[in-house]
């Protein structure tokens, strides 16, 4: 019969009080030694017992818990199918889709009424065609889903009857009240849009290793060491070597983005005004996101998280070289930095960080303030190029340079200027995928009610988390080094 863990633990208990009693005394007869080895190989088994017992236990939780979170899922879809409008029937949703985002070309247009299509201006956020629909009648929709958000949340300040009936008819399926019941989470098929627009304002999502998270915790193993190769004698057997891991873990965080916005809202502006809310709010979140994964210095402020820059410098010796981080040679500003210092740069990087997706990252100012006044000084530019300027993706050392606005803008001592490297092996983006939006006409947000200024408040929130795990040590280099100026 299978023993319980607390029935093992009794037993290493009563095999415990044995052999204290036995080694009290001064000297054991013959029988008395036999009896202690006995226990001791009695107790060896009883430990391994208890081992397998609590892995065991452990893999049942897990199971249960991973079991817990399908038949959640299961329910959340089998309502959403539920919802779902039936074949034959005007059909504007594909919740019943496993990718609800890339939907058929040919589904049925939302008919936009024509005096909003005679709102004549330009889209700034929303472009091109995702799962058949243009980029005006994706603003459209996202724009009556805000409308509709506005009417159910402050239905005593508007009233959008067609945009709540809109939702309801064509989006219901894809939405739900969150946590607080306060807002609705952003449908998901606008998700490819905002994704879009995340890459285009942030570097984070694009340069760090993006990690699906199904749940608020993810835990992926991480390769230290590998095997190791030794010679041998004839007859005589090798060493033996093993790799080595340890765990990269991602707890979601939450991370609200609070905005302002015009409370003059109207429905036949609401093309323009979905433009305007998805862009605040993507911006909010990709700068944050940003200034996390590359300025993050563990505290509050960025959510208990270290980011790129940070991790570099703890590396620094004292103002001095250290395996990843290079301290530029003379002076202590910009203008004293010169192409060897970025070529050491370039001698720091790992052979295997040296792929096709190594890149510079930097401010915008420091690339044309230092970097191109260095290609320019040395010679050979043509006067075309010097004219039109870069508009393509510039290049430095053979790396395409990453532009990221939270890198400093303006010259300062001892200060990462730019890094250099493949991000996707040294840094994990944890994406919880689940956004919600709210608003408020009585908030008070930088200190100034919006109220008193006409102004409506709007708050989004997203889950994620970033884990900087791998930038070297102090004598082992990473896959990502960088450039600090002088001390």
């Amino acid at each position: 019969m299978k023993k319980t863990l607390e029935e093992l633990l009794a037993e290493l208990k009563d095999i415990d009080t044995k052999l204290d009693a036995l080694l009290a005394h001064d000297e054991l007869t013959p029988e008395q030694k036999a009896e202690h080895d006995r226990l001791v190989a009695e107790r060896a088994k009883t430990v391994a017992a208890i081992d397998k017992e609590k892995t065991r236990s452990a893999r049942e939780e897990e199971r249960a818990k991973l079991e817990a979170e399908a038949a959640a899922a299961k329910k959340t879809r089998e309502e959403r199918e539920r919802r779902t409008v039936k074949p034959g029937q005007n059909r504007l949703t594909d919740a019943d889709l496993p990718n609800r985002i890339d939907v058929p070309a040919e589904r049925e247009r939302t008919a936009i009424p024509a005096q909003v299509r005679r709102w004549g201006g330009s889209l700034k956020h929303f472009a091109g065609s995702v799962g058949g629909r243009d980029a005006e009648e994706r603003a459209y929709r996202y724009g009556m889903w805000g409308l509709a958000m506005l009417a159910m949340q402050m239905p005593g300040r508007y009233r959008f009857p067609h945009a709540v009936e809109f939702f309801e008819k064509q989006m219901a399926a894809h939405g739900s009240n969150d946590a607080q019941g306060t807002g609705y989470l952003i449908p998901e098929e606008f998700g490819r849009d905002m994704i879009i627009l995340r890459e285009r304002f942030g570097k984070v999502r694009i340069l760090f290793k993006r990690v699906p998270m199904v749940s608020d915790t993810r835990t992926d193993p991480r390769r230290l060491g590998g095997m190791t190769a030794y010679f041998v004698a004839e007859n005589q057997a090798g060493t033996e070597s093993n790799m080595t891991h340890d765990q990269i873990r991602l707890v979601a965080r939450d991370l609200v983005a609070l905005g302002r916005i015009s409370r003059q809202v109207d429905a036949d502006s609401v093309i323009a005004w979905g433009d305007t809310l998805i862009g605040e709010i993507v911006y909010a979140f990709s700068e944050k996101e940003d200034q996390c994964g590359f300025n993050g210095d563990g505290t509050s402020t960025y959510g208990g998280i270290q980011g790129v820059r940070n991790k570099l410098d703890n590396l620094d010796g004292a103002g001095t070289d250290s395996a990843g981080l290079v301290v530029q040679g003379t002076g202590n500003t910009w203008p004293a930095i010169v192409l060897a210092d970025f070529d050491k740069v370039v001698g720091k990087l790992p052979e295997y960080a040296d792929t096709e997706r190594a890149a510079w990252c930097m401010h915008r100012t420091f690339y044309y303030e230092v970097v191109e006044k260095l290609i320019q000084a040395a010679g050979g530019v043509p006067a075309m190029e010097i004219r039109e300027g870069r508009r393509s993706r510039p290049l430095f050392k053979g790396y395409p340079v990453e532009f990221s606005q939270v890198f400093p803008k303006t010259t300062a001592v001892a200060t990462v200027a730019c890094t250099l490297g493949d991000y996707s092996l040294g840094c994990s983006f944890g994406d919880r995928q689940q956004e919600d939006i709210a608003f408020s006409e009585h908030a008070t947000i930088g200190g100034e009610n919006v109220f008193e200024r006409g102004q409506l408040a709007v708050r989004g929130t997203e889950r994620f988390d970033i884990n900087v795990h791998d930038v070297g040590d102090a004598t082992n280099p990473g896959p990502i080094v960088g450039l600090k100026t002088g001390p």
